[in-house]
């Protein structure tokens, strides 16, 4: 494009330059899947349409920042803070009924009612095990599982 101009040849240049920007676009929707790893929303996809307004639902083992704004709600986060813990720890009065710990995770997730989770693959291999909640797996990706809790039989 820089040549044409320079040869002042403007229609060369700008039709160089919206090749260019094609090319560019193309690549990047192709390959920006590769980038999106961290994405809950086939996650959403699978609640949005079950979900009551009672309904529980967790994300465990991270923050899925995106799941709130998929799903229109709040949802409740189990083992992590990170860079929400100054908010936490500014208004806990607030927020801080949101963010459990993994103990008050599995007394709530006990409780009556549908309860649904997005937990990271890595807390449900290794931590959830040890927890002995009841749950059916929904829908499994390489990051993540989507559970939902069963209810417990009545003695």
């Amino acid at each position: 494009a820089f040549i044409a101009l320079r040869r002042d040849s403007e229609r060369f240049a700008l039709a160089t330059i919206a090749l260019t920007t094609v090319l560019f676009l193309t690549a990047a929707n192709f390959g920006g899947g590769s980038f999106n790893k961290a994405s809950t929303i086939e996650f959403a996809n699978v609640l949005k349409p079950i979900l009551k307004p009672q309904d529980r639902v967790y994300c465990v083992g991270f923050y899925g920042q995106d799941l709130p704004v998929y799903l229109n709600r709040l949802v409740s986060v189990v083992e992590t803070r990170g860079e929400l813990t100054f908010g936490i720890t500014s208004e806990p009065e607030v927020s801080g009924p949101r963010f459990l710990s993994r103990e008050a995770f599995a007394v709530q997730w006990q409780e009556p009612g549908d309860a649904y989770a997005v937990v990271r693959r890595s807390f449900f291999e290794r931590r959830l095990p040890l927890l002995g909640l009841s749950y059916e797996v929904m829908k499994e990706s390489p990051r993540f599982v989507l559970i939902k809790r069963l209810a417990q039989p009545t003695p």
